[in-house]
């Protein structure tokens, strides 16, 4: 193998020489990403990418580096924030803004279980429950393939005599 195809460093060089996104080069652009963050109304990284003039795929090689890291969650807690503050207020629509949210900021729903009374006690008539959960190995068959893995639930209930 030739030594210019090589890792050398922390460049990666390939037939075209070393490449441009340098470390110089991504804490550039991890200060134009902050800049970008504070002159735009909402910012929008595949946006960002776009005017920079490579593809988003990128920004996980860029995130490498420490200070486009930190860039980077500051703009996630800036545009999760500006989504928040646009629904309250009306600027945006609420279910498009849950819909981000969850797909971008980690949002879920939460539904609570209550198992037992205010106090903590048990509930008026409720009866111990044991869950046993077995797996089962898998076995290969004339085929030579993997049997998918099977998991048994037993569960039995204890009521007051």
């Amino acid at each position: 193998m030739s030594e210019a195809l090589l890792l050398e460093g922390p460049h990666k060089r390939g037939p075209k020489g070393p490449s441009k996104y340098t470390p110089e080069f991504i804490e550039a652009e991890a200060e134009a990403l902050l800049k970008y963050c504070n002159e735009s109304t909402i910012p929008f990284l595949k946006d960002f990418c776009g005017k920079r003039g490579y593809h988003s795929g990128r920004i996980a090689e860029f995130a490498k580096n420490e200070k486009f890291s930190e860039a980077l969650l500051i703009y996630k807690d800036k545009i999760e924030t500006q989504i928040v503050y646009g629904s309250i207020t009306g600027k945006l629509n609420a279910t498009f803004a849950i819909f981000t949210l969850k797909n971008i900021a980690g949002w879920r729903d939460k539904t609570e279980h209550e198992l037992s009374g205010p106090d903590g006690t048990a509930l008026p008539g409720a009866a111990p429950v044991n869950i046993k959960i077995i797996n089962v190995e898998p076995t290969r068959s004339d085929t030579q393939e993997e049997a998918p893995r099977t998991t048994v639930v037993e569960a039995s209930c204890q009521t007051s005599p």
